[in-house]
């Protein structure tokens, strides 16, 4: 999510191609529940995730050795099968780099590229490249995204993100889709 978070942060380049990224990220800001398909590659080791996301404030992650649920009443971490809440200001260490990269948009985008027509997983999509900077739980970040778009929708599709933090590189892969069905409630 952070990777996510990190990969959408971020500008200077040509006009047009900045107003088509920021068309393509208020569209994802507005369209609603997806579902990523996550890939983190670091230190010679790949990690799978998924998740279900309403943003601003919602997520339904399932990774191999735990569950989590965030939604604005808390979070929520399942634990040798038993759901347990965390601390309040776990979910605000998870809420607040989502809340910097919704509010500062592209102010950290540079090296922009819109790259046209690509294809990507088999796909036609609209690919956008560009790197970015910015701090994450105190820890200063920077990555290389090539953000692949659905023309039928102008949202993400697939996002690859090399990045670096507290000294650690890693590839991050999403496959993005969206689904108005999705809901995310607290567990019961």
């Amino acid at each position: 999510m952070v990777t996510l978070v990190l990969g959408l942060i971020s500008a200077s380049a040509h006009a047009d191609c900045k107003a088509d990224l920021q068309n393509v990220i208020d569209g994802h800001l507005q369209s609603g529940p997806y579902h990523a398909d996550i890939t983190v590659t670091a230190d010679g080791n790949t990690m799978k995730f998924s998740g279900n996301i309403i943003l601003p404030d919602k997520f339904h992650m399932t990774m191999p050795q735990a569950e989590m649920i965030k939604t604005a009443e808390g979070m929520w971490m399942k634990m040798a099968g038993k759901w347990q809440a965390l601390p309040a200001s776990v979910a605000k260490t998870m809420q607040s780099p989502i809340d910097q990269s919704i509010a500062e948009g592209l102010k950290n985008v540079e090296n922009l590229v819109c790259l046209g027509a690509q294809t990507y997983e088999n796909q036609n999509l609209i690919g956008f490249e560009f790197d970015s900077h910015g701090e994450v739980g105190g820890s200063k970040g920077t990555a290389h995204t090539v953000m692949y778009v659905d023309p039928a929708t102008n949202l993400p599709a697939w996002i690859v993100i090399d990045g670096e933090a507290m000294g650690r590189k890693s590839t991050t892969t999403q496959h993005i889709t969206f689904d108005s069905g999705i809901t995310i409630s607290p567990p019961e």
